[in-house]
């Protein structure tokens, strides 16, 4: 099963295809990026130079995208279209 979340979102406005995504999608998307937060930032916190705004600050407002994209999804819909698999996940 292909996971929506792992993809680049193609259309015009970069938004997700809704229809695309089930409930099955959203616990390992933020598993995934849960994981791939942390190591982003212990990336940044392992960096040898000395901290600047660019590379620790800038570096940080980078990180995270998957599991932004995951909450940002999962977020609007629990509040704006919500069902029991949904309230069960959250």
């Amino acid at each position: 099963m292909t996971n929506p979340f792992y993809e680049d979102y193609k259309n015009e406005f970069q938004v997700p295809n809704f229809k695309s995504i089930k409930i099955d999608h959203y616990l390992p998307a933020f598993e995934e990026g849960i994981r791939a937060r942390e190591k982003e930032i212990i990336n940044i916190s392992n960096n040898d130079k000395n901290p600047s705004f660019e590379n620790t600050i800038a570096e940080l407002e980078k990180s995270g995208e998957l599991l932004t994209k995951v909450t940002a999804v999962f977020y609007n819909l629990l509040s704006a279209d919500t069902n029991d698999d949904l309230d069960k996940l959250s």
